[in-house]
């Protein structure tokens, strides 16, 4: 698999989990605190593809995903340590594993 493909598998799991914190029903302060990290990650997410559209360079994208992990770092505390019941089994677990593809050795010479 190439660059293109593993990029385009990172948008859709970070679509995932932008779904799955806005569709998530627990009590009103969980709820208060998943909107509000669906609303910090769809924009960060949006800007990531346009990068990737864009097929910029990889410093740019990598300045994109420190955004995006900043975010994902509070999501997976929320999953994790606030006991909810946010994600489908291994969604957290894929997102941590497509989050290094921009600095893997292997797609170096690679545009997304």
């Amino acid at each position: 698999m190439g660059l293109w493909e593993d990029a385009q598998r990172l948008l859709e799991t970070l679509q995932s989990v932008a779904a799955s914190l806005g569709a998530f029903r627990g009590s009103p302060v969980q709820r208060e605190y998943t909107e509000h990290l669906q609303r910090r990650l769809v924009p960060l997410v949006e800007d990531l593809r346009s990068l990737i559209d864009k097929r910029t360079d990889h410093s740019e994208i990598l300045r994109a995903m420190a955004e995006i992990k900043g975010v994902m770092y509070e999501v997976n505390g929320a999953a994790k340590k606030g006991e909810m019941d946010i994600f489908p089994e291994g969604l957290l677990n894929r997102f941590w594993q497509l989050s290094t593809i921009f600095q893997e050795q292997r797609y170096r010479d690679e545009r997304p």
